[in-house]
């Protein structure tokens, strides 16, 4: 059976749990022996219990040889003397040298093919003697939150991992940067994958729900799935405050996580938070079960995923257009790009309130979709269409 050994060192929060639960899923639905090295063991055995009682899910342990503990210490002592410049890279020597252990494993057995889940803090350069050393023979990786074309090739080093010829497959959520790497890494097999969502729904309404609706009352929801700066939460109060006239509930929910704001920002958001106007509910505990956040999604007539200077892809923009939501994106974004595509919500400047609180009505009571464009969004975001793309990455010009 061809192996795949899959990796995610960095993180078992946010997304990173339900991508390596559904990865696990596409590679053993293709009929690849799955090794799974990462933080979430429990999930794992309670996800695939069959594959876990066949073999065909192996979950590998972490570790070390002796001569690389003893490597690694060397190289904490030179770090300390000033002898090398290895200090921000003996984290990142760790991971490799765990994962060319857990390669080793079944080596003599078969040729296994590494994936790393989250390619973030993996492509820093290191010295090419323990390149050779610690690289697999046949690699690639997802890179969810990737820098730009420029920076991500702009040191043109011969100890670049994108140089080692170990490299077989670099893959991105951030369909703006395939096309010029395309151009630039042509060695290299370069593919978009679809930034997928779970989207089943619990089957009877969830307490949550219930309790949303009645506090609406026949209004309008808007729904904010994450209290942080990066997801817009100050601009989402702020055009609640300045609809409060309105006939629209603005519900907010999740961990609160105020890093990033200034003081002013912050004395406002948390009077906010503290007694909010009765158009704004807050429920301010860690996510529910899947089931029941897409039941939630489902709920509400808008999605705010206000991202404000961020290039990157979000699945709250899948979720919320599988479950039939429209959504109120931040312009000058890769989501907004999406949004205007496939014709799924709109694109604000999220600090004109004014424009951004007409925008929301329009979208509120007179938008509807396109179904073929949004069928067409789906279809692309589908499981399918990720099994597809990781089959012919897995097959390209070596064997596993």
């Amino acid at each position: 059976m061809k192996r795949i050994l899959l990796v995610d060192l960095v993180s078992w929060m946010g997304h990173h749990r339900p991508y390596f639960l559904l990865y696990t899923k596409l590679l053993l639905e293709l009929g690849y022996q799955v090794d799974a090295l990462c933080l979430g063991e429990e999930d794992l055995k309670s996800s695939f219990p069959e594959a876990i009682f066949d073999g065909s899910l192996k979950i590998i342990e972490p570790r070390f040889l002796f001569t690389q503990r003893l490597l690694l210490q060397i190289l904490k002592v030179f770090s300390r003397l000033n002898i090398t410049n290895l200090t921000s890279h003996i984290q990142l020597i760790s991971k490799w040298l765990i994962i060319k252990n857990a390669v080793f494993d079944r080596s003599l057995q078969e040729e296994t093919f590494v994936f790393l889940l989250d390619l973030q803090g993996y492509l820093t350069n290191i010295p090419l003697i323990i390149q050779r050393y610690c690289l697999p023979k046949a690699w690639a990786g997802l890179y969810i939150c990737p820098p730009s074309a420029d920076k991500l090739l702009g040191e043109d080093r011969s100890d670049s991992l994108l140089k080692h010829s170990s490299l077989k497959g670099l893959c991105f959520l951030n369909e703006s940067l395939v096309s010029e790497l395309k151009l630039r890494l042509n060695s290299v097999f370069i593919s978009h994958f679809p930034d997928v969502s779970y989207l089943q729904c619990e089957v009877n309404k969830p307490p949550i729900v219930c309790k949303v609706l009645q506090k609406a009352a026949g209004r309008k929801i808007v729904l904010l799935a994450s209290l942080t700066k990066k997801h817009g939460l100050i601009h989402f109060l702020r055009l609640a405050d300045t609809m409060q006239n309105s006939s629209i509930l603005f519900f907010a929910m999740g961990l609160v996580r105020l890093d990033g704001y200034n003081f002013d920002e912050l004395a406002y958001i948390q009077s906010r938070l503290a007694s909010p106007p009765d158009n704004l509910l807050v429920f301010e505990d860690i996510y529910p079960p899947e089931e029941t956040l897409n039941s939630i999604y489902k709920a509400a007539d808008a999605a705010f995923v206000c991202y404000e200077d961020f290039q990157h892809s979000s699945n709250k923009l899948t979720k919320a257009i599988g479950l039939g939501t429209p959504v109120l994106v931040a312009h000058r974004t890769l989501l907004a790009d999406r949004v205007q595509k496939y014709h799924l919500g709109y694109a604000i400047n999220p600090n004109n309130l004014d424009t951004a609180s007409k925008v929301l009505k329009s979208l509120l009571y007179d938008f509807s979709f396109d179904e073929a464009l949004r069928k067409a969004f789906i279809e692309f975001h589908s499981e399918k269409t990720l099994k597809n793309k990781l089959s012919k990455l897995i097959q390209q010009d070596f064997k596993v």
